[in-house]
């Protein structure tokens, strides 16, 4: 329709696969704010979908675009780097650095911020995740609930356009993963960004999705078959 917004994530990318196979991913998407649930079974492209919206792969061919600004065009040779994409990434593992503190590992990332001003930012976004009174703990000393609120306040505090969650809480029980969920589902309807969350819960593409998405050998499918 004329004068419609453009979808803030636009993923069109095709990934060769191994020789003789299909391609690992061959989408065509535009997601809107919110957050997006990606389902499938094991293989079907979902973490390949995430790695290559961060730009830590780079499509065969294709375009992707954020908030109107192209980060991948394969006809124009545009690349955007992975670290000037503004699109944070948060995986299953957390990968929170162990010799740091909690702050410590949120203000890691802050490299354009003034160096003084790092730890205030780091200590607002441990507030906002509701783990403020943390923020001088070791990751060894934080239960599974409290490093995902610390990884996602370090994904956050960079200020991204994007975020994209691996299967962020898939070693949590029913209980914290529907806190955890509602909390996220909340900071992305705030900064009003699109969020593509990939999980194997049901439950939670239903409850924290605004959609869901299915994968399958790389291609977008209906679940039913």
């Amino acid at each position: 329709m004329p004068g419609e917004a453009p979808p803030a994530l636009l993923v069109r990318a095709r990934v060769r696969g191994e020789a003789g196979e299909g391609p690992r991913l061959d989408v065509d998407l535009a997601l809107p704010a919110g957050i997006t649930a990606v389902m499938g079974p094991s293989g079907a492209g979902k973490t390949t979908l995430l790695v290559t919206i961060a730009g830590l792969l780079r499509p065969e061919a294709g375009r992707v675009a954020l908030a109107g600004a192209e980060l991948f065009n394969s006809e124009t040779g545009t690349s955007v780097p992975a670290h000037q994409r503004r699109v944070a990434l948060v995986f299953q593992s957390l990968a929170l650095f162990p010799h740091l503190s909690a702050w410590e590992n949120v203000a890691y990332g802050l490299k354009d911020v003034a160096r003084g001003a790092r730890r205030d930012r780091a200590l607002a976004w441990l507030a906002r995740t509701h783990v403020g009174p943390l923020a001088d703990r070791s990751p060894a000393s934080l239960s599974g609930g409290e490093a995902q609120r610390v990884a996602l306040a370090r994904a956050l505090a960079s200020e991204p356009k994007a975020l994209l969650l691996d299967e962020p809480f898939s070693a949590l029980d029913r209980g914290l993963r529907q806190q955890l969920g509602a909390e996220l589902k909340a900071l992305v309807s705030e900064l009003g960004i699109p969020a593509v969350l990939v999980t194997h819960h049901p439950e939670d593409a239903e409850r924290l999705g605004s959609r869901t998405l299915w994968l399958e050998r790389g291609r977008l499918a209906d679940p039913a078959g």
